[in-house]
């Protein structure tokens, strides 16, 4: 009993070492491209590994079954309750555990990510329970440096002949579209690639609490669901639009409106446009 509890302890320190230090050595590179990080990816991993074996170990079976014309609907049913309970659980998961590193920090995660590679193959800290011990505390390490935010601060980023005005003003953040979403095919690659990096690079929050937007067109509508399904999203100013707009345009409206609600973000229709004040 006592060799395999000591096996069972050994495998989880394993594991913990293995995950912490994927972590932190991927916190440079999330950090220069502006890409933010889960806090519960290492317990994500835990958990979801399992589910994952028995997901590929079905659907492998079930693939080979059908070349050999053998029966399988008992696979096929314990595939689809693997894929039921995994969904459930995904569902529980929270935007608010993403976190940012503001760009110019990137350099102290790269120390931490070299201080974790030193650790790991060192004589006597490389042990399993010094090492697991030494990742804990370089973890917390980063995640004080995540809570390091920019000063206040303003940018642009221009989008064809518009632009959005980003705001970050005693800790609240501002985004004020001044037509850009309006121009972008696929408004959503440029929010999740264009948008939100730059966010994160040059004010460390993975967050907005407001969005101002002056002319919203069917491609707004668009970009906004995309923004509020991506990041934490507080409230969102729309003034009122010409009713002649398309159907798609209403579509993508109400589509917004839809995500706006399961989103818990707040909609505020206006008269008047708004500017932001710098």
């Amino acid at each position: 009993m006592k060799r395999h509890f000591a096996t069972f302890t050994n495998g989880c320190i394993q594991f913990l070492n293995v995950q912490l230090f994927i972590s932190l050595a991927t916190l440079p590179i999330l950090a220069l491209w502006g890409i933010p990080f889960s806090v519960m990816s290492p317990a994500g991993n835990l958990i979801f590994n399992p589910f994952l074996t028995v997901f590929l170990l079905c659907a492998s079976l079930i693939f080979f079954t059908e070349l050999l014309y053998i029966p399988n609907g008992w696979l096929v049913k314990i595939l689809e309750l693997v894929t039921s309970f995994w969904s459930w659980c995904l569902s529980w998961s929270s935007k608010t555990w993403l976190v940012g590193f503001y760009k110019p920090l990137a350099g102290a995660t790269l120390l931490l990510a070299l201080i974790a590679l030193i650790m790991a193959h060192h004589k006597h800290w490389g042990k399993p329970l010094s090492n697991a011990l030494t990742l804990i505390i370089l973890s917390c390490s980063a995640l004080l440096l995540a809570l390091c935010k920019s000063s206040d601060t303003s940018f642009e980023l221009v989008c064809g002949r518009k632009k959005v005005l980003i705001i970050s003003k005693q800790g609240k953040i501002v985004v004020d579209d001044r037509g850009a979403l309006a121009l972008k095919r696929s408004p959503e690659d440029w929010i999740n690639f264009t948008l939100v990096p730059a966010l994160i690079q040059k004010t460390g929050n993975c967050k907005v609490d407001h969005v101002i937007v002056h002319n919203p067109a069917r491609s707004t509508f668009e970009g906004l669901r995309a923004l509020t399904e991506r990041i934490p999203v507080k409230t969102v100013a729309l003034p009122f639009f010409d009713t002649q707009k398309s159907k798609g345009g209403w579509r993508s409206f109400f589509a917004l409106r839809s995500t706006a609600r399961s989103e818990k973000v707040t909609l505020i229709r206006t008269k008047p446009p708004l500017v932001a004040q710098s």
